[in-house]
């Protein structure tokens, strides 16, 4: 008897990489209606890219002043469109003023997104970024905080337990109500048991140190990789035009390539790529890089690797 597999029709995606690398313009091309939380203010950026290719989307900006959510605390009908942005501002605190603001927008953002997600119209959610969207949450948390203890400086270990829960709410509602969710990140460091070498003297010794520096992951939420389905990291491949190969991160600036100088990065094609570091759907996706990548490019490639025994 043959088992059939169920095909992946809806995911949670963590992504993450450095500035333009196509983060925020993957994000966009999630299955319509999709709407984006944008607090990193990149929206106008990408939004050129995706419309450049696809002309015929309609695309509605909400900004932060006006209410995003309809009488029926769904998103409003008035609003639907292929693409629809939401205007998320960061407030702006003056060193050594009354933290302020960010309780309200951390509650008021946690409602929307929930909502989106009860929305039945809505298909997609993109959360541009996650970095800012846990500094929101955490800094939220201090704000209430020091309604106490005004002199507060940071939370304690203890207190990190309350924005943990509502982060982990907000990914466990997209696959709850069978939403898209891309949740997307900046770079930060990673940090983790390995062995170093330092100077002891005139030796040099090879020393275990439980919490180093071993590389980067994405800055933000630490426990989203606990509950997103799929982990990815976005580069910018640099393809030389004559050759055809490529190259990644830093390009070699007119040094001898084959018969031929390579050209500049700025006479180069740049190719964005899409990095698997863990996908939850298939193992065999680990380490897998897609070129020019698309939401069905990533589901296509999931469902076709499950179905391999």
């Amino acid at each position: 008897m043959t088992t059939t597999i169920p095909p992946v029709t809806d995911m949670i995606i963590g992504l993450y990489g450095e500035i333009k690398s196509s983060k925020s313009t993957f994000g966009l091309e999630f299955p319509d209606p999709v709407i984006i939380f944008d607090i990193d203010q990149g929206f106008d950026r990408a939004i050129g890219r995706v419309l450049a290719k696809n002309p015929d989307l309609t695309v509605c900006k909400v900004p932060s002043s006006v209410d995003l959510l309809g009488p029926d605390s769904q998103i409003n009908a008035e609003y639907r469109a292929n693409i629809i942005c939401r205007e998320l501002i960061e407030p702006f605190v003056v060193p050594g003023q009354r933290l302020t603001g960010y309780d309200s927008l951390w509650q008021r953002t946690r409602r929307e997104v929930l909502q989106s997600y009860n929305t039945e119209w809505v298909k997609s959610v993109s959360i541009d970024t996650g970095t800012l969207l846990w500094k929101i949450a955490h800094t939220a948390k201090l704000e209430r905080v020091r309604q106490r203890a005004p002199n507060r400086e940071r939370l304690i270990e203890i207190e990190y337990a309350e924005p943990n829960d509502e982060m982990r709410e907000i990914l466990l509602g997209a696959r709850r109500s069978h939403k898209n969710l891309v949740m997307i990140h900046h770079t930060g460091p990673a940090y983790g048991p390995g062995y170093e070498t330092i100077q002891k003297g005139k030796q040099t010794v090879r020393e275990f140190n439980p919490n180093m520096l071993i590389g980067e992951t994405w800055a933000g939420f630490r426990h989203m990789g606990k509950i997103a389905d799929i982990i990815v990291r976005t580069t910018i491949e640099i393809e030389c035009p004559e050759c055809k190969v490529t190259f990644v991160d830093n390009f070699p600036n007119r040094e001898k390539h084959g018969p031929h100088n390579v050209p500049t990065k700025d006479e180069a094609t740049q190719i964005p790529c899409l990095s698997f570091e863990f996908c939850g759907f298939s193992l065999k996706a680990n380490g897998v890089k897609l070129q020019n990548p698309s939401f069905d490019m990533v589901l296509n490639m999931v469902n076709a690797m499950r179905q391999q025994i």
